[in-house]
């Protein structure tokens, strides 16, 4: 579960449901906590079956293991807290994506996959070395969004959650399921959401953490403060109201036109080699697919601000 993400809705998971999770960290991520041992779970009470759901099997996206696997009907009704039979698997292909390299198609930019310390940057790279090195053994699979589901089709699944809150790598074992529920349909292919952005595919993120640094601050703020000198170069001023100001700040004008606040600013920051988008509440902004950065440029009071507030993986649009 992206426990934290900024993107993604509380879900009520299966293994919510049925018990609190033992968080099992990988020695990348610092080995503070001792791994927590396999609970029993309660044997469920039985259900009328549901109308299988076959796989997706046609699909070249899955590993040859996953198109191998025959339809499954189990329910979330039939699923507990075990003991993880495919940890060890789980966590050697976790472990194999640390300082594996991924060179972007588009840019031609070179990415660690995973970082010595265990921070994922390329999130789809990370999902498909996992699921390929699963594959490897002879065991399917695939990200559904929060967790990695797992089957060598013997009956039944596990799901491991396999990203943290703040978007690391880690192994930690949720539930089986018996029988197998079906397994997760891979997610349609990304909206265009930025017409503008004709030299990046649309992209969809997988998670997103609070902000640390940040690559394109510079070029963002740099734009607004030429919309503003642009602006306040016209014998009367369209975008903002000069004579009111936020303390301690010399772009924190009030905005009078919002809507040509808003397009000047994307027209600056694309003309900076960037693309960006604005989603109704902040800019994004992006060179790759590998990342995009959130900024919040207007304050709930009408006043021009600005504030990286978050970072996605892979890139939000």
């Amino acid at each position: 579960m992206l426990k934290g993400s900024l993107q993604f809705s509380s879900r009520s998971r299966v293994s919510r449901a049925i018990t609190t999770m033992a968080l099992v960290f990988l020695s990348v991520c610092g080995g503070k906590d001792t791994p927590t041992g396999p609970v029993a779970g309660a044997t469920p009470t039985p259900s009328p079956t549901p109308t299988a759901t076959p796989p997706p099997a046609t699909s070249p996206a899955l590993t040859q293991s996953c198109r191998a696997l025959s339809p499954t009907s189990g329910s979330p009704s039939g699923c507990s807290r075990r003991t993880g039979n495919f940890f060890n698997q789980m966590r050697d292909a976790v472990n194999a994506t640390i300082g594996a390299s991924y060179r972007d198609p588009i840019t031609g930019q070179s990415f660690d996959i995973v970082q010595g310390d265990g921070r994922i940057i390329v999130a789809s790279a990370y999902l498909k070395a996992v699921s390929d090195a699963l594959d490897r053994q002879g065991v399917c699979g695939v990200f559904d969004g929060e967790e990695m589901w797992v089957s060598d089709g013997g009956g039944y699944n596990e799901h491991y959650d396999i990203i943290t809150a703040e978007g690391f790598s880690w192994v930690s074992y949720s539930v089986t399921c018996s029988p197998a529920v079906p397994m997760p349909r891979l997610p349609p292919p990304a909206p265009v959401r930025d017409p503008e952005c004709r030299s990046l595919p649309a992209s969809a993120l997988t998670f997103c953490t609070n902000a640390r640094g940040s690559t394109y601050d510079g070029a963002v703020w740099d734009a607004q403060d030429l919309l503003i000198a642009e602006d306040r170069a016209r014998g009367t001023p369209q975008i903002f109201n000069f004579n009111a100001r936020l303390t301690n700040t010399d772009y924190g004008f009030q905005i009078i036109n919002e809507q040509l606040y808003i397009q000047g600013l994307l027209t600056k920051i694309r003309a900076k080699g960037l693309c960006a988008m604005y989603d109704g509440d902040e800019f994004l902004v992006k060179r790759n697919n590998v990342f995009t950065e959130h900024m919040d440029m207007i304050r709930a009071d009408g006043f021009s601000i600005r504030n990286h507030t978050s970072t996605c993986r892979d890139a939000a649009f």
